[in-house]
């Protein structure tokens, strides 16, 4: 990436949005984000230890959108540590396998009540059903999906990052959803804030005993 590639990514966006993306560990987090981010299913994957973060940008409506996705660790032993990262979110991607009973009735055991002890009112939710390609897809492990997000007044959506349907779908409406939330001052979201080309700012050039790399920074 070149550096004014990097000034590009850092600085152009109208808004930034988190999301966070939970669920059981194997119901396909990683390869969802991977999906939706670079557009590809990987061959193998690196099981999260903790946390991870991508990003994503487009362009909504006029805005340019910056998302940030946070991939969590679904096992237990992470729970302690994934919770503090929680805070601040503008949505939270609930997935299950569909064919894995454990992982949907996890959602309802670990999931809801942790995720919902951490997060602010109004954060957008969404129940996502993954590995719908799958030849061992239980159609009544969906329908129980479908069912458990009407009870919850949250949006369902059934997808397949091997495949790629309705993943970039899931995600792009999402975003649409925040940043309509955020024109209806129902959600507070960070705005990138404009430079101001016409004021003069004195520039100091570093010492010998400063590093230049911190001015850098600052940017990032």
């Amino acid at each position: 990436m070149t550096t004014a590639q990097m000034y590009s990514f850092h600085m152009d966006y109208d808004y930034l949005f988190k999301f966070i993306i939970v669920g059981d560990a194997s119901t396909g987090k990683t390869s969802l984000i991977s999906r939706y981010t670079h557009g590809v299913f990987p061959d193998t994957t690196v099981e999260t230890v903790g946390v991870d973060f991508f990003f994503h940008q487009l362009n909504l409506e006029g805005s340019k959108l910056k998302v940030q996705i946070w991939d969590t660790a679904g096992q237990e032993r992470f729970q302690s540590i994934i919770r503090s990262y929680y805070r601040g979110s503008h949505a939270v991607i609930y997935t299950y396998d569909v064919t894995d009973p454990d992982s949907f009735d996890n959602l309802s055991r670990r999931w809801f009540p942790d995720t919902e002890a951490h997060i602010a009112p109004g954060t957008l939710k969404v129940l996502v059903a993954n590995k719908s390609d799958h030849h061992r897809a239980l159609p009544n492990l969906i329908e129980r999906g479908r069912a458990l997000a009407e009870e919850r007044d949250m949006p369902f959506c059934v997808v397949s990052a091997k495949t790629g349907s309705n993943v970039d779908r899931t995600f792009t409406t999402l975003a649409e959803d925040c940043l309509r939330a955020v024109q209806a001052n129902k959600l507070s979201v960070r705005r990138r804030k404009p430079l101001d080309l016409s004021k003069k700012v004195p520039i100091k050039m570093p010492t010998k005993s400063s590093s230049i790399f911190s001015s850098w920074c600052s940017l990032l």
